[in-house]
């Protein structure tokens, strides 16, 4: 099934629990920064990452599904490549060739002013994208595709404020959602960052110390993190 903005709380339950919306958030997020890092660590772009193309599995996990736009990128320059690899063994050293990425792609709610103008930021344009989808879930608000909010979420500081407003999330948490939809796409946190980010320590460590029995969204945040301590330990070596 697909993920849906009111998918967060996940449960009627949730507030009765004292589920806090941050844990769920932080849960969204790290399985998101995963599957990110499965794409960009091997140069692939995903280029349309939006709320709609979140799915669930059969256990509840989030999948990343619609890769219709994703591209493969040069290792060194960072740059659609213009064919593609085959995986089986072949005489040619070339694939198929790329589908093309045009400003008429995409879901423009999602997408930076970088990649609308130069598309030269592809990961970056990914990090932004996930940002959108975080303040999406986080704010409650809908994304506009155009007009003065549109041109403010890109350009201005207005995610942070609005995220800091509603006095929901922690400092850390609301400051690297921020910087991953900065102006500048070279000033965006890289994936590996966000996945080395001690939010996702600190939110285990206050449940771990905090209870010995956990609800269903602490149980998925634990494995969440149990999966990005896997992947952490890869990126540190």
């Amino acid at each position: 099934s697909h993920y849906h903005q009111n998918d967060i709380p996940r449960n009627e339950n949730s507030l009765e629990m004292h589920i806090t919306p941050e844990i769920q958030a932080v849960d969204v997020l790290g399985q998101l920064a995963l599957a990110l890092y499965a794409c960009h660590s091997q140069n692939i772009a995903h280029n349309d990452l939006k709320l709609e193309n979140v799915l669930f599995d059969s256990t509840g996990r989030l999948k990343l599904g619609d890769f219709g736009l994703a591209v493969f990128l040069d290792p060194v320059t960072r740059q659609p490549t213009p064919f593609r690899q085959q995986s089986d063994a072949t005489d040619s050293p070339r694939g198929e060739p790329m589908p093309s990425f045009t400003q008429d792609d995409g879901d423009a709610r999602y997408i930076s002013l970088d990649m609308l103008n130069e598309r030269t930021h592809y990961r970056e344009g990914d990090i932004f994208a996930l940002g959108m989808c975080m303040y999406e879930i986080m704010s409650g608000n809908s994304l506009p595709k155009n007009g003065q909010e549109f041109s403010d979420l890109r350009t201005t500081d207005l995610v942070s404020r609005r995220l800091h407003d509603k006095r929901t999330y922690r400092d850390p948490l609301v400051n690297i959602v921020s910087r991953m939809v900065d102006a500048d796409p070279t000033k965006r946190p890289g994936i590996n960052e966000i996945l080395l980010s001690t939010i996702f320590q600190d939110i285990k460590q206050e449940i771990l110390w905090s209870k010995s029995t956990w609800t269903t969204d602490e149980v998925s945040f634990l494995k969440t993190v149990s999966e990005i301590e896997l992947v952490s330990y890869d990126i540190r070596r």
